[in-house]
This record gives C-alpha cells, sequence and structure tokens, in this order.
C-alpha cells in the first residue's frame, strides 16, 4: 500500500469512528481551556514587589552565600499538590494554582549598575530575612519599577528615535549535563581568585550615557519528586552513560557473562560523577533573557549579544553543557531561519514579545493548550534546570575581586546589621 492509501485508510477510519474520540477529545479541549483560564486568573491576582540590593563599599562573601540563599527560598515552593485527589483538584483545576518564580534582575542605566529581586509580596519578608542572612552589610529596598524608563511599547520606540534588540539563552545539551559553577574559580591563593560575574559588569559598565542593558533571569522551583520529567531525564542520561562504557564479558564454562566498566575511559567516568553530584541539588527551572536599548544613531546590538553570551561562555565545560542563543528568541529574524519569509514582520513579532515578556516576567505556561497557543515559529518557551550552585555562580553580588567598583550602585556606609524584628510573613 502506497503512503495516500495509508493516509486515506487512517482519514476513512477516523471518519467511521467519530462517536468515539470525538467526545474525549472535546472534554480534553473543555479541560484544557478551563485550566488556562483559571492559571491566567491566579496569576493576575498575584502582587508582585520589585527589591532593589544596594551592595557595601566590599562585599566578602563568596557565591556559596547566594547557593544559600536560593536553597532556603526553594521552601517557598507552591504546587497543586496534596495528600488527596480532591485538594489536587481543588488548588489545580478550581483555583488554578501554579508554581510561583522570582525574577533576580541587572540593569545598566548608562553604565551605573543596579541589582535587583522581583517576589511575590506575600514572601518578601522571607526573602529579605534570607538575604540579611547571608549578607548581613547589604541594604534591600522597594523600588519603583525601572521598566517605566522605558516605552511600553516597540513604535513609540522608533517615535523616540531609539530601538532595541534582545534574546534569550538556553542550555545547549539535555539539563542533567552541569555547566561549570564558581568552584571552578575558587583557589587557595586570593590573589589566583577570580569571581565569575565580572565579565558581566565590566560589559555593563562600558556602556554610553544613552544605552541601557536589561538581564532577567526567571527561576521557578523544579518539582523535586522522582517521577518530574527532570529527574526522570537525569536517571535515564546516567543509565545511558553508564551503558556506553561498559560491556559484559563471558565468564566460565557455562555461558555466564559479567559486565565490566574497564571499557569506560577516565572522562566518562568524571562525568557520570559530576552528573549524579548536580542531581542531588535543589533544581530551578529558568529563563535567561536581555534586552538592550539605544538611540538608533549609536545603537549596537552586538554589544550586548555577544558581551552577554561571552560572559556566559565562561561556564562551558568540556564533555558537559553551555550556553547558547535561543533562535525562536532573538529579536532579528533572517531569511536563512525557518519559515524562510518576511523577516521584517517575523523581527516586528519577535521584539513586541520580547518587550512584553520582559515586563510581565513571563514564564512559559504550564498547561498543554496554554504552552501550544503560546508557541509558534516566532515565540520561545523554552525552560532548562539549573541547580541552586549553577544559578549562584550566573547571580550573585558582586565580591571585593570585582573590579568595576565605580560603576556599580553601592551604598556610601556600611551598615550595622539588617533591621532589627523584621516580620516574616505578611499579615
Amino acid at each position: 500500500m502506497t503512503l495516500f492509501g495509508l493516509f486515506d485508510a487512517f482519514f476513512f477510519l477516523l471518519g467511521k469512528t467519530w462517536f468515539i474520540w470525538v467526545p474525549f477529545f472535546l472534554f480534553f479541549v473543555a479541560v484544557e481551556s478551563w485550566l488556562s483560564y483559571a492559571q491566567t486568573r491566579y496569576k493576575k491576582g498575584m502582587e508582585w514587589t520589585l527589591l532593589e540590593i544596594r551592595i557595601p563599599l566590599e562585599v566578602r562573601r563568596s557565591p556559596r552565600a547566594m547557593e544559600q540563599f536560593f536553597a532556603n527560598i526553594y521552601a517557598l515552593r507552591n504546587a497543586p499538590e496534596g495528600p488527596g485527589y480532591v485538594t489536587i483538584l481543588k488548588e489545580k483545576y478550581l483555583q488554578g494554582e501554579v508554581t510561583l518564580w522570582f525574577s533576580l534582575e541587572m540593569a545598566s542605566f548608562g553604565g551605573e549598575i543596579h541589582f535587583y529581586l522581583r517576589t511575590p509580596t506575600k514572601h518578601k519578608n522571607i526573602v529579605e530575612a534570607q538575604l540579611y542572612a547571608q549578607y548581613p552589610d547589604i541594604e534591600i529596598i522597594e523600588a519603583d519599577d525601572y521598566i517605566s524608563r522605558m516605552p511600553a511599547v516597540v513604535p513609540e520606540f522608533y517615535q523616540s528615535g531609539f530601538d532595541l534588540a534582545g534574546g534569550e539563552f538556553k542550555l545547549a545539551k539535555p539539563d542533567p549535563y552541569p555547566i561549570a559553577t564558581y568552584l571552578k574559580f575558587e583557589t587557595a591563593q586570593e590573589e589566583y581568585q577570580l569571581d565569575p560575574i565580572s565579565s558581566l559588569t565590566e560589559i555593563f559598565g562600558k556602556l554610553k550615557p544613552e544605552e541601557e542593558i536589561w538581564l532577567q533571569v526567571l527561576i521557578r522551583p523544579a518539582n523535586p519528586s522522582p517521577d518530574s520529567r527532570w529527574k526522570k531525564q537525569c536517571a535515564e542520561t546516567i543509565e545511558e552513560l553508564r551503558k556506553k562504557g561498559s560491556k559484559e564479558i563471558p565468564v566460565g564454562d557455562e555461558g555466564q557473562t559479567m559486565t565490566t566498566t574497564q571499557f569506560r575511559t577516565p572522562g566518562e567516568t568524571a562525568v557520570i560523577k559530576v552528573i549524579e553530584e548536580s542531581v542531588l541539588k535543589l533544581g530551578f527551572e529558568t529563563v535567561i533573557r536581555w534586552l538592550y536599548f539605544s538611540p538608533q544613531s549609536i545603537f549596537n546590538k552586538d554589544l550586548a549579544q555577544k558581551g552577554i553570551a561571552g560572559a556566559l561562555n565562561q561556564y562551558a565545560s568540556a564533555g558537559l553543557n553551555f550556553f547558547i542563543g535561543s533562535i525562536k528568541a532573538k529579536s532579528v529574524a533572517e531569511w536563512n531561519e525557518f519559515p524562510y519569509v518576511f523577516p521584517k514582520y517575523r523581527t516586528a513579532v519577535r521584539k513586541k514579545e520580547l518587550l512584553k515578556k520582559y515586563q510581565e516576567r513571563n514564564m512559559p505556561e504550564e498547561s498543554l493548550l496554554a504552552q501550544w497557543l503560546s508557541g509558534n515559529f516566532w515565540r520561545s518557551r523554552y525552560t532548562f534546570v539549573l541547580n541552586a550552585e549553577e544559578l549562584a555562580t550566573i547571580y550573585h553580588l558582586p565580591t571585593h575581586l570585582v573590579l568595576t567598583a565605580p560603576f556599580i550602585r553601592r551604598m556610601e556606609a556600611k551598615r550595622a546589621g539588617p533591621p532589627a524584628g523584621l516580620p516574616l510573613f505578611e499579615e
């Protein structure tokens, strides 16, 4: 039977059995539509607070302090989970509850660097307490959203003589393969120590007064269950690597065999060990997004795109993982990219989507129907998982090793410590 004959038989069978599969299909669409509506309503009802972290003149805490902070806020994970199906149905399908997320942000306004953290308002005091616990000398204030510094829509940028560029980064290999972390940059001798965030702050500090770069790292605590997609993928990757370097050899005269790992190279053994150690740490679903703004006369998107890419490239690890730009999420569409037509229109749509997603601190949808509706040729719905150690490597407060002190918004005087009697819960 030809291929056309198979298609003809398939559609003939669908037509004859429509009364069986159509009700199931309609029920699925109805449930997913309601779930998408309930989750959208839940997210719109959330209140958010933007905190600015002001850094003292000298920070002696290593990125390990920020790793501990991430481990602490992981305990704030919420999800429609419970002891019974009734609780799950109520929280997920009636209330539309979704796992809340946090936004770790850096912004350079003409070379002056600011650090921000956006959190659900109900978690604000806990987040502040955990930050003070790791960095007692910092100052945390509620800040106005700096996004209002720029126009709200793309056409207004062009009318004011500005242009914008942006994009997202993702992992080049599957999530279980980790990136190099700050431990790689630590040495016993202080003169040889490096702060991995220094490359990023150097780029942010070199802007002209009219230029701005915004960087956004969205994190959402990943499902710790062994049945979650991330945990299953890790287990499958480790098992695949173990089988790759092993071999069965005959033992005795009765056809018995024994599995040996003597054919596994030292590099393969090291990769398995690193992945196993990485999986033991708490994981976060992550999105890395950036925007660059400048007058059209001095517009240079390569400054931000290649600068941030170069800063992230220092975390590349041979045989493990590294960051690459997401093709669907970059602001400029090319003729040689699928679907190969209307590059100017696709560029305009991508710029609009990137600006909107940054403004809303948008994480990909959780319901299947919403994911399908929000994903097309011009939009990205990609998340990846980083553990607390990897996150702390990418985003932490610059230590005394960073040489861009004149460019970072710092406190003029050292604090005596965190404010006394800081409440942990909102009324």
